[in-house]
Parts: C-alpha cells; sequence; structure tokens
C-alpha cells in the first residue's frame, strides 16, 4: 500500500509539471515505475525536446541564446524595462505588448519563426510567459535583434 502511495504521489507530482520541465523518460522507465502510459514515447522527439504532437503544438527549443549569461542578463532587464515584468500589460495605445512590448507585426514573426501559427494574429499579451520569452530570444537572436529595444528609460543593451 505504501508503495502505491509513493508511486501515485510521484505520479501526481511529475504530471502536474509542464511538458518541458518533466524529466525525459522512455515509455519503458515509465511502466517500470508502474506509471500509466498513454502511448509510446519516441526516443528521437525526446532528443530534440519536442512535445507529443497529439497535446498541442510543439515547442522547438532551446532558443538562440537561451542560458548564455549575457542574453539572460539583457532578456531581465528589458523584461523589466518594458513590461515591469507583466506578461499581460499592453500600451495604453495599444501598438506594444506583453512583457516585452511586441508590435502585433513582430510578434508575428517571432510565431512565424518559432513554429506557432496558432500564435499569429494572437496580440503577445494574451500568449503564455514561455511563449513570450521564446519570442524574445528568437527576436533578440543573441543581439542581432537588439535594434528592437534600443533607448528607452535605461539602457539595458
Amino acid at each position: 500500500m505504501k508503495m502505491v502511495l509513493g508511486r501515485l504521489a510521484c505520479y501526481l507530482v511529475w504530471s502536474t509539471l509542464p511538458i518541458h520541465a518533466q524529466p525525459a523518460a522512455g515509455a519503458a522507465e515509465i511502466r517500470e515505475a508502474g506509471l500509466p502510459t498513454k502511448a509510446p514515447i519516441k526516443k528521437r522527439a525526446l532528443r530534440k525536446g519536442l512535445r507529443d504532437r497529439r497535446k498541442g503544438p510543439s515547442l522547438v527549443g532551446p532558443w538562440p541564446g537561451q542560458g548564455d549569461p549575457e542574453v539572460e542578463r539583457v532578456r531581465k532587464c528589458i523584461l523589466r524595462r518594458e513590461g515591469g515584468a507583466d506578461y499581460r500589460i499592453a500600451d495604453p495605445s495599444n501598438r506594444w505588448f506583453g512583457a516585452y512590448q511586441f508590435q502585433l507585426s513582430t510578434s508575428n514573426e517571432a510565431a512565424r519563426r518559432m513554429k506557432r501559427p496558432d500564435l499569429v494574429g494572437v496580440p503577445a499579451n494574451r500568449w503564455s510567459p514561455a511563449d513570450q520569452d521564446a519570442a524574445f530570444y528568437v527576436i533578440y537572436d543573441r543581439g542581432r535583434g537588439r535594434k528592437h529595444w534600443a533607448g528607452g528609460a535605461y539602457a539595458c543593451l
């Protein structure tokens, strides 16, 4: 009984994590742990960090510059400067949206590069924080897209 409850608790914690935060485990490892599987997990997809396509759009990563300390410093500075770290914010003029204050045309381009057609035409302030962060990495592109955040109240670049 104790072992079953332990496995159930592990499954409940594991299943509530976002898909990108879940540990990469093959179907055999999941079965060995006594956890239910809906479908076999392909090792190739796990290596590439892809979500199961039946569960929604794929998130391909890592993004350009993600994890680079300098890019992270710039991202956090821009995040505070542009939207005060509020992912739902919109400029009063309705031209700039989300934590990074993307114009609709810029966020549409990011969505296309992220292979997320479901986000095209949707203002960035209605995207999830993870999608907005991914869009930042795609647009900033290790500094090549810094022009989008030039100027401002204080320098981040």
